[in-house]
Order: C-alpha cells, then sequence, then structure tokens
C-alpha cells in the first residue's frame, strides 16, 4: 500500500482494527484527532486515503463529502 492513511470513526476499537490492517499492507497510519478539523487534517498531513465509518458520517460530520469535494488539495485522496 505504502499510502498515507487517515482513520477516523466514532469508536476506538475500530479505528484501531481499520489501522492495523492498512498497518499491515504497508499503510503510513494516523488517527482522527477529535477536536481537529478533519480536513485540516487531511490536508496537512498529505494524506492519501481516508478511512471512515459510516457512524462518522452520519453524525456530526454530514457535510464531510462535500467538504472534502470542495478543496482542490484532495482531489486524489481515496
Amino acid at each position: 500500500m505504502s499510502k498515507r492513511v487517515l482513520v477516523a470513526s466514532t469508536i476506538g476499537a475500530v479505528a484501531k482494527s481499520l489501522g492495523g490492517l492498512c498497518e499491515k499492507h504497508g499503510g503510513k497510519v494516523t488517527y482522527f484527532e477529535q477536536g481537529k478539523g478533519l480536513v485540516h487534517q487531511l490536508i496537512n498531513g498529505n494524506h492519501e486515503v481516508l478511512m471512515v465509518e459510516l457512524n462518522f458520517i452520519e453524525g456530526e460530520h454530514r457535510d464531510l463529502i462535500a467538504r472534502i469535494r470542495g478543496k482542490k488539495q484532495l482531489r486524489n485522496l481515496f
């Protein structure tokens, strides 16, 4: 994989599980930090992949996809 991955989840165990799978396949994993803007973390961390759980975007981050699409720096985000 060898990609920079940001993992965002409302459940710590889910985040660790997703992150562990990414690391197992060569990903360099960072975890979303509550209180910091997710889009800000994606841009500043030069992440190439976002792993996000469905509950995360159904809650307070409902507009996440639209905010990501609105940033030129994140056009190649997978």
